[in-house]
C-alpha cells in the first residue's frame, strides 16, 4: 500500500501485502520510492506511480527506495496478479505489481 508524502514529494510504502513479491523482496513500511524502472517518482501523482509499477505479470519491475538510516536500496520484484497471492483479497487499497 502506498501513500503520497507531500512533505518530501515522494510516494511512501504504508504496508506490504503478506506473501506478495514486494514483501518477499524486502520492501518495508516507511520506505520512500525514488524510482521505478529508472523513472523518478518525485512529484508524480500517486495514481501514476501505481500505474508505472503495474505491468505484465511475470516481468520484473526495478524499484529504488530510500530507507531511513541506509543508502538507496534497489529491489527487482517480479510482477504478480491477485490470483497468485494466497491469503489476500481485493479489499487491499493497492494491488500487487501486475495487472489484476
Amino acid at each position: 500500500m502506498l501513500s503520497a508524502d507531500p512533505t518530501v514529494g515522494l510516494p511512501r510504502v504504508q504496508g506490504v501485502v503478506p506473501g506478495s513479491p514486494a514483501e518477499k523482496a524486502g520492501l518495508l513500511s516507511g520506505d520512500y520510492i525514488l524510482q521505478i524502472n529508472d523513472q523518478p517518482t518525485a512529484g508524480l501523482p500517486l495514481a501514476q506511480v501505481v500505474n508505472t509499477m503495474r505491468g505484465v505479470v511475470g516481468f520484473d519491475v526495478t524499484i529504488i527506495v530510500k530507507r531511513a538510516g541506509t543508502t538507496n536500496l534497489t529491489f527487482i520484484i517480479p510482477r504478480s496478479s491477485w490470483k497468485t497471492l494466497s491469503g489476500t483479497n481485493n479489499s487491499v487499497p493497492l494491488p500487487p505489481l501486475g495487472n489484476p
